[in-house]
């Protein structure tokens, strides 16, 4: 399909898709054992938690319609910064999900990310439906 009707794709995922075209098998097979290893070491962090609480992105969120992102002196490509920090909970297929915890002093939304264990996402919806409730942002919402 990526050939045939390459155009039906975003740039973002046709590139990646593009890039998927000159990788040769074994280098999946060895990703693949790569991500094994990854969700046993997040699972292994788990340990008895019920979830993990890692912010969502290093930076406010970026405006709408942002193409790049100033991370700590760098600029990086929009993409790379909204999915740097969540990207290993993604790969390793774990439930996850970004709460808005507080607003930047330039009223950006921050946020923080909560990650379950395999087959325990009510129970991260659940806290994070907790955590949005009590969180500094409601608060701030409402009074701006």
């Amino acid at each position: 399909r990526l050939l045939e009707r390459g155009d039906d794709f975003g740039e973002e995922v046709r590139v990646r898709l593009e890039m998927g075209l000159f990788l040769p098998g074994h280098w999946h097979a060895k990703a693949q054992r790569m991500r094994s290893a990854l969700v046993a070491n997040i699972e292994a962090a788990l340990g008895e938690a019920d979830v993990l609480v890692c912010p969502t992105m290093r930076s406010p969120a970026p405006p709408v319609g942002a193409a790049r992102v100033a991370i700590g002196g760098k600029s990086l490509a929009l993409h790379t910064a909204v999915t740097n920090l969540t990207q290993p909970f993604n790969l390793a297929g774990l439930p996850a999900i970004s709460v808005p915890w507080a607003l930047s002093r330039d009223g950006a939304p921050i946020s923080m990310q909560l990650i379950g264990k395999r087959g325990h996402d009510w129970r991260v919806l659940s806290i994070a439906q907790r955590l949005e409730a009590a969180s500094p942002w409601q608060r701030q919402r409402r009074n701006a």
